[in-house]
């Protein structure tokens, strides 16, 4: 092939990217209606009530994000409204995310020399690695842009390793630093996509595919040490003690089998574990996959995940640290639908696996979505409620009050009672000790203010002060203080 018949095919192919990615982009557009018309997670009250400079020093910068932190400044400086900030930092999400989408297929493509209507069974199965099932809690919070960029940057940190250009490990060590400096909660999917693009490489657990691994693990052990440094005397909040050590790891195995059942409640019970259960079986069926191969995936997919918790457990329960595990199904399906035989059964059975899959995670986004759309408003309904409340006590007893005490009983409820999801989504805004104040002032236009004593902890009424329904009972006035029970 000359020189200009190249030229004309790579422009044909680039646009032939193109204009499929702006397909992608704008089909999960419509996917995540419900986000980018902008809904409230419970981490946006407390940026409202905080304001974007409070909230970027105490939170961002002492969680080890400084990248979110000055994105929040900025948005400080530039007196962006909180509907657009949240709405333009989910629509950068989903871009970033999409483009995600098509490096691994590019990549998988390279690597495996496939081409034609392949190409498009690689694009759908990319979509669910990056889409999976504990990505739609990473996409609530304000912070989902650098979430997405963290995923992006170890996803590219694997294909450099994996490639093994130029300088590739001084530019794998770079990506991992900026990486972490985004988000630590997604350091596991750089170890994982790394095993998974060696053995799709190498076709076997050699010497190369285990020296990658260490490689990528080495990456994350350097931007972690990297997050860790002090910055203007300022420590990790989230970072254990050493002693505790030993009952994470026992809380951790304890907890491994309730994760992996009910998918941090964003996926049908058991459903993910029969997944798996069905790809390894295609493994078996045949004999011509290598059985090693597919169980080290899992088991690195899932190590990884858990690795953190041996110094903290903060996080764990929570989809947004457990990337791999959600990416895993798409990986395996990647893996069989690549290494099969040709066999027509087979290949039927992986597309019956790949568009059930496709399908579940968007009908459940969507059903989660507006799940979570339904408790946003019933947290603002019940906020003008308290508020009402507020005002008569004020107007009666001619009193401002200033301040909020947040007590809880035997009745308190993290879920409303109607809303069928129990997920992070799905929470009650004036339950979690970070918004719970927040959420009341937002919908009365006040600044009431928690009590230092009462800051960072639960106060639980005695029993034999137990609060009723949500009536003048379970508000107390006591001079310029209410006393609310959720």
């Amino acid at each position: 092939m000359n020189e200009p018949q190249k030229e004309k095919e790579k422009y044909g192919n680039n646009k032939k990217n193109f204009i499929t990615f702006i397909i992608v982009f704008f089909i999960t557009l419509m996917i995540f209606y419900n986000f980018i018309t902008m809904h409230y997670a419970t981490d946006t009250y407390n940026i409202i009530n905080r304001g974007y400079e409070d909230y970027a020093l105490k939170y961002s910068l002492n969680d080890g994000r400084p990248i979110m932190c000055l994105i929040s400044l900025l948005a400080s400086r530039m007196h962006i409204p909180i509907e657009g900030y949240i709405i333009t930092l989910t629509v950068m999400a989903i871009f970033i995310s999409c483009l995600n989408v098509f490096i691994i297929k590019n990549t998988v493509i390279k690597f495996m020399n496939i081409n034609g209507k392949k190409e498009w069974m690689i694009l759908i199965i990319s979509y669910v690695i990056i889409f999976n099932f504990t990505y739609l809690e990473n996409m609530q919070f304000a912070e989902c842009m650098v979430m997405a960029i963290s995923v992006l940057m170890n996803t590219l940190v694997a294909k450099i390793i994996v490639e093994k250009n130029k300088n590739y490990i001084t530019k794998s060590i770079i990506l991992s630093i900026l990486s972490m400096l985004c988000y630590q909660g997604t350091m596991n999917w750089v170890v994982t996509l790394t095993c998974f693009l060696s053995i799709m490489k190498e076709k076997k657990l050699n010497k190369e595919v285990l020296k990658n691994i260490a490689l990528s693990a080495t990456c994350v052990v350097i931007g972690v040490i990297c997050d860790l440094i002090k910055l203007l005397n300022m420590t990790q909040n989230r970072m254990g003690s050493i002693k505790n050590i030993p009952k994470n790891i026992y809380y951790m195995f304890s907890s491994l089998g309730y994760i992996l059942t009910d998918t941090y409640n964003l996926f049908p019970k058991y459903i993910f574990i029969l997944y798996i259960i069905a790809l390894i079986s295609i493994d078996i069926s045949k004999g011509s996959l290598k059985l090693t191969n597919i169980l080290l995936i899992v088991i690195i997919a899932i190590a990884t995940t858990f690795a953190p918790y041996i110094f903290t457990k903060a996080g764990l329960g929570t989809a947004r640290m457990a990337f791999s595990i959600g990416a895993l199904i798409g990986l395996l399906i990647l893996y069989c639908y690549y290494n099969i035989p040709n066999n027509k059964k087979l290949k039927i059975s992986i597309c019956v696996i790949l568009f059930t899959y496709l399908i579940l995670i968007i009908m459940n986004y969507i059903y989660i979505m507006d799940e979570h759309k339904k408790v946003n408003l019933q947290d603002k309904m019940e906020s003008k409620i308290i508020g009402q409340m507020i005002e008569e006590y004020e107007n009666e007893n001619n009193i401002k009050i200033q301040y909020i005490v947040i007590l809880y009983d035997g009745n308190s409820k993290a879920y409303y009672e109607n809303i069928k999801n129990s997920s992070a989504l799905c929470l009650r805004s004036l339950y979690p000790e970070w918004s719970r104040a927040g959420v009341i002032n937002y919908y009365n236009n006040r600044t009431l203010k928690e009590p230092k004593e009462t800051q960072g902890r639960y106060i639980h009424v005695p029993k034999d002060k137990e609060f009723d329904e949500l009536t003048e009972k379970r508000i107390i006035f006591h001079e310029d203080t209410v006393y609310y029970c959720p």
